[in-house]
Order: structure tokens, then sequence, then C-alpha cells
């Protein structure tokens, strides 16, 4: 919590990483209510309202599961959530970490064996 303090936040929404990897932060000041509807190690959805400019918005954000077990289960509950709040606009943030191209596979130990 002491970070938090030092960027001046008024509120934090903490999922803890699970050794050295995932965890999820969203942390919020005071102008923007933010109210977590649905969180896990893999994303937290939620429902903000900006009190300067009085609108309201949804949040979306992500940490895909890297082994890509969770990944149809992940996206149905981002699905639903979306959908049952189509009258908002969505801020939608993280690391996804899908494939959506065999191109995006290239990694460093693939560029050695070539």
């Amino acid at each position: 919590m002491d970070l938090i303090n030092k960027f001046n936040l008024d509120n934090a929404h903490i999922i803890s990483a699970d050794g050295h990897s995932g965890g999820l932060w969203v942390l919020s000041r005071s102008q923007v209510q933010l109210d977590v509807v649905e969180s896990s190690p893999f994303y937290v959805l939620a429902s903000c309202y900006h009190k300067h400019v009085r609108k309201k918005y949804g949040l979306v954000c992500v940490y895909g599961d890297p082994y890509h077990r969770q990944t149809t289960w992940i996206w149905k509950q981002i699905r639903t959530f979306v959908m049952s709040n189509q009258d908002l606009p969505f801020v939608c943030m993280g690391d996804m970490n899908n494939i959506m191209h065999v191109s995006e596979e290239q990694g460093l130990v693939q560029l050695i064996t070539v």
C-alpha cells in the first residue's frame, strides 16, 4: 500500500501475483468512482463514474492466461459484462496474451534456431 500512497491515489483493487506471474492493480483517484463488478486472477470488470465530467463508463482490465487454459472462459465473462452494459462506452486495457497470427509467435528461441 505504500506504493499506492506515493502516487496519491484514493482507491485500489488489487489481485495479488501468483509467485512471479500475474497480478492486477486497478488504481483510481477520488474524481473517479470505481465499482468493481467482478474480478479474477485474469481480469477486473468495473463500472466507473467520472465525477467532474459526469460520465459513466465500463472498464475492462485483462491479464490473459499465458497458458491459454482459461482463455475461452475469460472472454466469455468479459463479453457478458460488456453486453449487459451496451449503453456505456468502454475502456479495455491490459495484456491479452492472445495470439491472433502465427507471425506473432516469433520469439527469441525461434529466431536463434532459424
